[in-house]
């Protein structure tokens, strides 16, 4: 009988330890091997939610900037923009030649000018001379008729 009480004691034994175990392993579980992170979890579903919102976006501005750029190609027939360069260019030219005409012009106006002063000069030797030649002739008439 010893041997059954001590194979008792050793199964109560054996079962006491394994149930102190289980219930450690319980415990621990509930509390210190608990899982915590279901917050972090959701916060990054959203993160990824949002910055997928982002990307959609972004595809989206992109798909209609090249939409954008592909309408102005086709607006733009072939050779537009050399055109414009060349008539950019035409211009610039126009304007040089046309300061040309305005610096010719400004020379002749200066030219006009001095040729109105010496002819207001020369009107004003003709009017001396003519007064000259009038009293000349009075006195040559007075010298004939005396």
């Amino acid at each position: 009988m010893d041997k059954t009480i001590k194979r008792i004691i050793i199964t109560l034994a054996t079962i006491l330890l394994l149930s102190g175990v289980f219930a450690v392993g319980a415990y621990a579980s509930a509390t210190w091997l608990s899982f915590e992170g279901d917050e972090k979890v959701s916060n990054t579903e959203s993160n990824i939610d949002e910055i997928m919102d982002i990307l959609r976006q972004v595809n989206e501005d992109k798909l209609s900037a090249e939409e954008a750029l592909e309408e102005l190609e086709d607006m733009n027939p072939p050779g537009l923009v050399e055109q414009i360069k060349e008539l950019e260019e035409q211009i610039e030219v126009l304007k040089d030649e046309k300061q040309v005409l305005v610096d010719e012009n400004e020379a002749l106006n200066e030219y006009v000018e001095h040729l109105e002063t010496e002819l207001t000069r020369a009107n004003e030797k003709v009017d001396g001379l003519s007064g000259r030649s009038e009293d000349a002739v009075e006195e040559a008439r007075e010298i004939v008729g005396e």
